[in-house]
This record gives C-alpha cells, structure tokens and sequence, in this order.
C-alpha cells in the first residue's frame, strides 16, 4: 500500500509540469496561376506566452510589440531560420 501512495504522489508532481507555449497557427497561401508564389503564417500565441513576449521585448514600455520591435524579433530569431529551410 505504502508503494501505491508513493507511486501517486510521484506522478502528480509530474503533473505539475512547467507550462509550454501554445500557438494557433494560422497559413495563408499566395497562389498565381498553378504555382504558390507566397506563403503567409500567422501565429497567434495563448495569452501567457505573449505577456512574456511583451515584457521581454516591448523596449518603448507602450504594452504592444510595434514595427521597430518586431523587426528586431524577425532579424535576430526568425531570419536564420530561412537558412535552415534552403
């Protein structure tokens, strides 16, 4: 019996687990004549994830990610990846 307690608070620690980032993701594809010319992805965050977001890059203090900000993002965590992808 002493086993099977055990056994169940060591699994619900493990529930306990740190949270993870969820996304919906949202593709958009650009198509002219019979060939996609452009793809287009949204990604939209759950609500924790983008109060971090914010809070690590919003420079301006104005509560939003604005152009500057967001171009920062884009060269220095999204632009290698299009390395990767060739």
């Amino acid at each position: 019996m002493k086993k099977v307690i055990f056994i169940i608070i060591l699994s619900i620690s493990f529930v306990q687990a740190h949270p993870h980032t969820f996304m919906d993701v949202y593709p958009a594809l650009h198509v002219k004549g019979d060939k996609i010319v452009k793809t287009h992805i949204k990604w939209k965050m759950d609500d924790m994830s983008s109060a971090m977001l914010i809070m690590e890059f919003d420079t301006n203090g104005n509560g939003k990610i604005d152009e500057k900000e967001n171009a920062f993002i884009y060269e220095n965590y999204f632009l290698s990846l299009t390395q990767i992808m060739q």
